[in-house]
């Protein structure tokens, strides 16, 4: 039933060399890219439940006309597949460059990924420690909030569908084909049928239209089933047993993780986590000190839990606003910003006052003495300073640096920060000469983010690469701050709380209420 070795597809650019796996509804292939002499691999439409294939054409045909009609609406969900993939641009989904019908069905050409899945990981070498097991999730359930953000559900979520590529030990979520594309609305837009893997399947998946409506907590339920396996190597029960069973853990599995893992595995999506992102969050706030290792790994391998990305995502009910490039006049963003942006005038100007009647004798202030604003021009990449007798020693943007009024200017410097309309507070350290981008897109960027009093809570130059996110799923300071951005640009955002997290606050990471420092540099739009 499968192409045979040395088959040639696609006007002879591709060469079959033998079949990688075989699913429900298609059969994967390692091939070769003829001309190029490159390793590729090919997924080809083959639902075999209904169909067969013509031993002397390799066509592959319907069993029954019966089923012409399902086959047609699946081969169409196939190549619509495969363009939603193509269009996802994250380092941790698998990357696919060509789609094309042949043999009276369809395939799509991916990067071959030269590694092992999680599965054969865990069957061969036995199960992860802690640490490298939540530095995968953590990197799949940042692929997921990705695909979540293109209203898209994987629903296939397992540890045969992650590849850990050898050459630098990446984590990559394959195998599409079980996936749903839902509209604005949260509606799905295809009918076709869901498949199950059992353990990994939470219950509504077993249900008819259990996941006709968009929902997060569905793939996180197969993330949280994901982490449980390979950390303990074994298969966690099937959802219909959790109905009634509480999950239970074997005793070697760290306690620290447990509570988390349950929760996501509820047989009620009300009661898992609201979505991936706060997952991660619970598992990342884990002290490196609690870190245990599994069975035959005698030390926890190097990769420090406090290193794993915790990027600037939305979490569930906070901060959806979605705008338009801001304009920069200086407003307050609610009545309550107004009163207290009010008083602390007030309250500065009497102290000023005072203080200039006390030392008027024996003083005089000019006030460009201190600060020396330079604005941008158009031949101007970068700002530079002039005065070295600055109050703010010049790149370093405290809390105190933002909240000093003084700083505050219309104009680009980096010795003033520009207020938004929001209350969003900038200083543009290099200007940049490419593309703005807007709220619907993708960019890459390194960053470094920390708290008012200076404690970095997440780097992507520690991690040592740049991360990958859609604007439209970020915290709404953040993406303000870069859609103000150009390509090759960077920039410093202070950001409210109310613009961040909120009274929410992340769990043991960011507190409630606090506003938060993030040094940005804008590489590319995707």
């Amino acid at each position: 039933m499968n192409l045979k070795e040395g088959a040639l597809l696609h006007n002879g650019t591709y060469r079959i060399e033998r079949v990688l796996g075989q699913g429900g509804f298609g059969i994967t292939y390692l091939a070769v890219h003829v001309r190029l002499n490159k390793k590729v691999a090919i997924k080809e439409f083959f639902p075999k439940a209904f169909c067969d294939r013509e031993a002397d054409t390799s066509h592959v045909r319907t069993a029954s006309k019966a089923n012409s009609v399902t086959v047609e609406k699946l081969r169409k969900k196939f190549i619509k597949e495969a363009e939603h993939i193509a269009a996802m641009d994250s380092p941790y989904i698998v990357k696919i460059t060509d789609v094309f019908e042949e043999n009276h069905t369809a395939y799509y050409i991916m990067d071959y990924i030269d590694g092992r899945s999680l599965s054969e990981i865990v069957e061969k070498d036995g199960p992860l420690s802690e640490s490298r097991a939540v530095e995968y999730i953590t990197k799949i359930g940042e692929a997921l909030t990705y695909i979540h953000s293109k209203r898209m559900n994987h629903l296939d979520v397992k540890p045969a569908n992650i590849m850990v590529r050898a050459k630098d030990d990446t984590p990559i979520l394959i195998d599409f084909g079980l996936s749903k594309q839902y509209d604005s609305e949260g509606n799905q837009t295809s009918t076709t049928p869901v498949g199950i893997s059992h353990g990994y399947a939470p219950i509504e998946q077993y249900r008819e239209g259990g996941v006709k409506e968009f929902s997060p907590q569905t793939d996180l339920y197969s993330l949280a089933a994901t982490l449980y396996y390979i950390v303990s190597g074994t298969v966690p029960p099937q959802a219909s047993i959790l109905i009634e069973d509480e999950l239970t853990f074997p005793a070697s599995f760290p306690k620290n993780l447990e509570a988390s893992i349950r929760k996501a595995m509820s047989s009620s999506r009300k009661m898992r986590q609201d979505n991936i992102q706060s997952f991660i969050f619970e598992l990342i706030k884990l002290p490196k000190e609690n870190l245990k290792t599994t069975h035959n790994e005698d030390t926890v391998l190097d990769h420090k839990i406090h290193n794993t990305p915790l990027p600037p995502y939305k979490t569930a009910g906070k901060n959806t606003t979605e705008g338009k490039r801001p304009n920069n006049k200086r407003k307050s963003s609610s009545s309550k910003s107004m009163l207290f942006v009010i008083s602390s005038i007030v309250i500065i100007g009497v102290i000023v006052g005072v203080l200039f009647i006390k030392f008027n004798d024996n003083a005089s202030v000019n006030e460009n003495d201190n600060i020396s604003e330079i604005p941008l021009n158009e031949n101007q990449d970068e700002v530079s300073y002039s005065n070295d007798n600055a109050e703010e020693e010049p790149g370093s943007y405290t809390a105190s640096f933002f909240s000093n009024p003084k700083n505050r200017s219309s104009e680009p410097s980096l010795n003033s920060y520009i207020e938004t309309s929001s209350g969003l507070k900038y200083v543009i350290l290099k200007k940049g000469e490419g593309r703005q981008p807007s709220s619907d897109d993708v960019i890459t960027v390194n960053y470094e983010g920390s708290l008012s009093d200076g404690t970095v809570f997440d780097s992507s130059y520690e991690r040592g690469e740049p991360a990958v996110f859609p604007l439209n799923a970020v915290i709404s300071g953040w993406s303000e701050g870069v859609q103000l951005m150009h390509e090759g640009g960077k920039a410093v955002f202070y950001i409210p709380s109310d613009l961040a997290y909120g009274q929410q606050g992340v769990s043991g990471i960011i507190p409630p209420n606090s506003p938060l420092i993030f040094e940005v540099e804008l590489i590319k739009i995707n």
